[in-house]
């Protein structure tokens, strides 16, 4: 059981996305319950490495479940931002995102067939901790949009999408409705460039399994 533990918290992060996207379409009460668990598998993320490093648990399926864990909950939580709303941030930066996670597990799995294991990059994991705050920014911003609508401090407004950029640089400064209802895209903007950034790192550091031939 302490052996397979970090597997274990790994699992247990996979199992609350369920939870997480269920109650991130509710009322802004669920969203903050969303938002704890959320928390909740960020801190699984870290404890399982850390058990693992530390008592010399790494195993090769350990090391490709932990990433695909944090690809699932990072790819399904965007997903289900935009069918709550599907003006929060454009549909292409989602798309640039799954795209490079798709590519990358797939080095993965040609790499477990070569038996040749992809590394984890530093800037790998710099993208995935500021995909795990840029989400929790997000989420916030959801939860600060239902309640202030709700008690109507501000309107809703439609997020970042189809609008020029001197406009929206002109609403984001001059209207909080328009403040909250724009960061998302800001940050997930930053987020599709680390996400292209890291993944050309990791084909070119991982080119040898693309072009491995057997002899």
């Amino acid at each position: 059981m302490i052996k397979n533990l970090p597997n274990i918290l790994t699992v247990f992060r996979i199992i609350l996305i369920i939870p997480v996207i269920v109650l991130l379409r509710g009322n802004y009460v669920n969203k903050i319950i969303s938002f704890i668990l959320f928390l909740i598998a960020g801190i699984t993320d870290y404890i399982d490495g850390k058990i693992a490093r530390k008592y010399n648990m790494l195993t090769s399926f350990g090391n490709f479940l932990d990433p695909l864990a944090d690809k699932l909950l990072v790819i399904s939580l965007l997903i289900s931002f935009l069918s709550i709303d599907p003006s929060i941030f454009p549909y292409w930066m989602v798309w640039i995102i799954i795209v490079r996670e798709f590519v990358i597990t797939l080095l993965r799995i040609e790499g477990i067939s070569k038996n040749s294991e992809v590394k984890t990059l530093f800037i790998g994991k710099l993208k995935t901790g500021f995909q795990f705050f840029t989400i929790s920014i997000i989420i916030i911003f959801l939860i600060l949009k239902d309640y202030l609508i709700e008690k109507k401090t501000i309107r809703a407004v439609e997020g970042l999408t189809d609008i020029r950029l001197d406009d929206a640089l002109f609403y984001y400064f001059g209207d909080i409705s328009y403040f909250i209802a724009y960061t998302p895209s800001v940050f997930l903007c930053i987020v599709v460039i680390f996400s292209l950034y890291s993944g050309i790192k990791y084909i070119v550091k991982n080119k040898h399994i693309i072009f491995y031939k057997d002899e």
